[in-house]
Parts: structure tokens; C-alpha cells; sequence
């Protein structure tokens, strides 16, 4: 009889947990969208135009190409004021179209 009941809680209690992960599977807490990538760079003392020229040829050219093949949705290059030695003083911003998209570009 109670080898009965034992079999009959771990039958219930495997059907509940089968249930709320498949509900848990289907309902998100969040909308899919956009996905922003952000580097924080310190540039070494004295190399910021130099790291700026780099920025506006090469990594330029290549974000145009990703954005043309349709990797990426948009890019930019924010300059800050860094407040201590550690703290970046640029941040590249990329955005992807979603998760997929930026997975598409690092294949």
C-alpha cells in the first residue's frame, strides 16, 4: 500500500515538472528585437588619433561591408571623457538585428 502511494507522488511529481518546463519554455518575459554590442576601449596615452584614424579606415570599411551584407543594423564610435586611469574613453556600438544575426557574422 505504501509502495502504491510512493509510485503515485513521483508520477504526479514528474508530470508537473514535465508541464512547467514546457510552460516555461513558451513564455518569456521579454519581445526578441535588436541586440547592441559595446566595447569599452582605453586607448594608450598619445594614441588616440592614431586609434581614430584606424577607426575611421579599416574598422569603418569593414562595418559598412557587414552593414551592405546585412549583418549588422548600425555602428558608431562614442568618444567619452575617461574620469580615472582604468576608465575607457571610447565605446563602438554595434547594432545587430537580433541574437541570429550576430551569430551569422561571427560563422
Amino acid at each position: 500500500m505504501f509502495t502504491k502511494y510512493r509510485f503515485a507522488a513521483c508520477v504526479a511529481f514528474a508530470g508537473l515538472a514535465a508541464a512547467s518546463v514546457a510552460a516555461i519554455a513558451d513564455d518569456h518575459p521579454y519581445t526578441e528585437g535588436p541586440v547592441v554590442n559595446v566595447s569599452a576601449i582605453r586607448t594608450e596615452y598619445g594614441k588616440f588619433d592614431e586609434y581614430m584614424k584606424y577607426l575611421d579606415t579599416t574598422w569603418k570599411a569593414e562595418q559598412e561591408a557587414a552593414k551592405k551584407a546585412g549583418y549588422i543594423i548600425s555602428y558608431r564610435v562614442v568618444t567619452v571623457e575617461a574620469r580615472g586611469e582604468n576608465d575607457p574613453d571610447l565605446y563602438l556600438v554595434i547594432n545587430f538585428k537580433n541574437w541570429a544575426a550576430l551569430d551569422e557574422a561571427t560563422a
